[in-house]
């Protein structure tokens, strides 16, 4: 199954668009030998909380700047709320992705667990998701589970599913230039998916055709997990909505048909494409043309760059510089 998987590739995260390889994509389509900077946000997850401030769709930048969004209400959320003007509904960068050829195997269950990032606190009851889990396998003909790369690198997963037997297989990285296709492909091969929390994962899957479902104890999002992180220190009120959107109560109440016993789940191929925006997909010109990519846009984007450094800064740049450098060191590149 691995095999059948992309290989992770490095991809510098110069600003959202370049997350899990969607500005590589578009450029792929574009025939392009390079991927230009973009000078544009792009929404790249899935916003099932109530939205309540720009800062849950358009992360860098102001109203003066251009955002992509999934949905004309988020368009429309920013502009008349907020005064963005150059706002576009142009669906999710995961829409955009393209999966390798694969065959799906029949009744075939794929696991995926909560994920961390570097900078969160987390509270899992791994052994008793893990045995809940284990207990499918007489329904199933393969159980395999798909553990987040900061899971792993925190320890958290990988022990319990190799003590009860369940393979396992490493998820995508926010810098893999095919990080959508990755996913993509790997929720191609199962005919079902569960989860036991609300995330991207749930559309997604359900856009490639599995038969997803919550199961087990549900794993809800605590205030102090993102004591951390500085973007929601600053908006501690938008983190209390985001909490509460995730609780198992408000999860429950929006989305109750995913609460099924995973072997009776259904499709929902219409809610996904709904929930991700295919009905407003660009053709690649367009997206580039949004994102900034032409050479006016781009002699422009720099300049602006340069008087409002901190503004799209990120650590991200300096990890590509020292990428750069390693790169340099690696190869004797003077």
């Amino acid at each position: 199954m691995r095999e059948a998987l992309p290989d992770f590739e490095f991809f510098p995260r110069r600003t959202e668009p370049d997350a899990y390889g969607a500005s590589y994509r578009i450029a792929r389509e574009l025939d392009k030998t390079w991927v230009p900077r973009s000078f544009a946000s792009w929404k790249h997850g899935w916003p099932h909380a109530k939205i309540v401030h720009p800062i849950q769709l358009a992360e860098r930048g102001g109203p003066e700047n251009t955002h992509l969004v999934p949905l004309p209400e988020h368009a429309e959320f920013l502009r008349d709320s907020y005064g963005y003007e150059d706002v576009h509904a142009v669906g999710l960068p995961f829409v955009y992705a393209q999966s390798r050829s694969v065959e799906r195997i029949p009744n075939s269950l794929l696991v995926m667990p909560p994920h961390t990032l570097p900078y969160t606190e987390d509270s899992w009851d791994e052994e008793t998701y893990v045995e809940k889990i284990s207990n499918l396998k007489s329904h199933f003909s393969a159980i395999i589970a798909c553990i987040h790369r900061h899971n792993i690198k925190k320890g958290q997963w990988v022990r319990e599913f190799e003590r009860k037997g369940i393979e396992w297989v490493p998820g995508t990285r926010v810098r893999d230039k095919h990080g959508l296709m990755r996913m993509n492909t790997l929720f191609s091969m199962f005919e079902y998916m569960t989860t036991n929390n609300i995330g991207s994962h749930l559309p997604y899957a359900a856009y490639c055709g599995c038969k997803v479902s919550i199961y087990g104890p549900f794993s809800e999002h605590r205030k102090e997990d993102f004591a951390n992180v500085s973007k929601w220190s600053e908006y501690p009120e938008v983190l209390d909505v985001i909490v509460k959107s995730s609780s198992e109560k408000e999860v429950r109440s929006k989305f109750p048909f995913l609460f099924v016993f995973p072997n009776q789940a259904n499709r929902h191929d219409e809610w996904a494409r709904e929930e991700l925006g295919e009905d407003h997909v660009r053709a690649p010109e367009a997206i580039a043309e949004l994102l900034g990519w032409s050479l006016e846009d781009q002699l422009k984007g720099y300049a602006d760059l340069l008087r409002n450094w901190d503004l799209w800064m990120s650590k991200d740049t300096y990890l590509l510089f020292a990428h750069r450098i390693k790169k340099r060191i690696k190869y004797n590149v003077t």
